[in-house]
């Protein structure tokens, strides 16, 4: 979004555009505007806007990185994001120790130029990953997040005049690429529900596959978030990270949106119930257990997301279908949802998401039983029209003119 990137705004249906101050007059001392529109992304107009920055302060103010390092650099930027949530600042943090301050984080910011970077993309796109030998090179993903973070940084020193240029803007960066999730088909899903049913988590995967929670909330759910007799359940939390690295069931979901009431299905509710049952039984012989009344408690106090992740596993082995993660599951949801003709607003409500498009976009998934369903339903669309496709049609006047070359030859 235009939000995301200084100076930026959206100036039609479809273009951005930029905006700043121009240097102080060496006469008046008066500062005016400089505004550029047209540009088909927000990233472009950010991108245009920094290299018309640095050509006007160019002489003004000379960029004086002083002795200051890439990792310097990345660190300081890092620190200043002061909104940012703690698992992402934790996040920034990994990327930079493992894949920046290895490589080119010695380099100080006035020697560093394409040649650096350029060996650094190499050297990501090779590395031996630790514990997969038959793996060379980064995730995709990973080195996208990688660069992105960099670039972020770089394009943030050439605004303040410590850069003149980004440097990582001239180099060409890996495509970008989106890890499609695995998730079930029909079948599978018909296939792994006797399977879920059976398991002592059977509220989990229902609350996942059914309700399309994040694992991250059905970690933070309480009992005084559910109300069995109206069928509604409260999002109030999720799990996150604390600045040094503590996993923890935080105060607030991931985003506003986040904080929904959800309406639970049927399966979802009486496996809730029979559950609370149980609790209660617990309750009634040690009042101390679960203090936090989780839905889902631990032994730390919280539900262990690799338990979970190595229970769905065993699942999916033994009912014979995809091997998908928790979040896998909520993704089969989203696209189940889908397939039964719910319309994308109430699927994006359901999964807490700010944007129709971003879900439809990153949770929708077709496979090939809905490529075979969309051509099934044009042929039959085609037989009902009546129209014979396969009748003689003699064709005149349409012989394709021949050039004079060709006529020659």
């Amino acid at each position: 979004m235009a939000t995301q990137y200084p100076g930026v705004h959206k100036s039609g249906r479809d273009t951005y555009a930029y905006r700043f101050r121009k240097p102080p007059d060496p006469e008046t001392g008066k500062r005016g505007w400089v505004a550029r529109g047209g540009f088909p992304t927000a990233y472009a107009a950010s991108r245009a806007r920094t290299e018309h920055m640095a050509r006007l302060y160019d002489a003004a103010t000379p960029p004086d990185p002083g002795d200051r390092t890439v990792t310097d650099a990345v660190e300081e930027w890092i620190s200043a994001r002061r909104r940012a949530r703690a698992s992402t600042t934790r996040n920034r943090q990994n990327l930079l120790r493992l894949y920046i301050t290895p490589y080119i984080g010695a380099v100080r910011l006035r020697d560093l130029n394409v040649a650096h970077i350029t060996t650094w993309l190499d050297a990501l796109e090779t590395r031996s990953v630790r514990g997969r030998p038959d793996q060379r090179g980064l995730a995709p993903q990973t080195i996208q997040r990688t660069t992105s973070l960099l670039r972020a940084v770089l394009s943030h020193e050439a605004q303040q005049r410590r850069l003149a240029s980004n440097p990582l803007e001239q180099v060409d960066a890996p495509p970008r690429s989106r890890r499609i999730p695995a998730v079930w088909d029909d079948d599978e899903i018909q296939r792994a529900m006797p399977y879920l049913a059976a398991d002592s988590l059977a509220p989990l995967w229902w609350l996942l596959l059914l309700s399309q929670l994040r694992p991250g909330e059905c970690a933070g759910l309480e009992w005084g978030d559910i109300d069995l007799e109206r069928g509604t359940l409260e999002i109030r939390r999720t799990r996150t990270y604390t600045a040094d690295g503590r996993l923890v069931i935080g105060t607030e979901p991931k985003t506003p949106r986040s904080a929904r009431t959800a309406e639970l299905p049927t399966r979802c509710i009486d496996a809730l119930r029979a559950l609370h049952a149980e609790h209660v039984a617990i309750w009634e012989i040690e009042p101390g257990w679960n203090p936090h009344r989780r839905v889902f408690p631990g032994r730390r106090g919280m539900l262990a997301h690799s338990a979970v992740i190595d229970r769905l596993e065993r699942i999916c082995t033994a009912a014979g279908v995809t091997r998908i993660t928790p979040h896998g599951l909520r993704h089969t949801g989203a696209t189940w949802l889908a397939r039964l003709n719910v319309p994308p607003s109430t699927i994006s409500q359901r999964l807490g998401h700010t944007s129709v498009a971003f879900t439809l976009d990153n949770y929708v998934h077709g496979g090939r039983a809905e490529q075979q369903d969309a051509s099934a339903r044009l042929d039959a669309l085609l037989a009902e029209s009546g129209q014979d496709v396969t009748a003689d049609v003699t064709y005149t006047n349409m012989s394709l003119p021949v050039s004079p070359s060709r006529a020659a030859k």
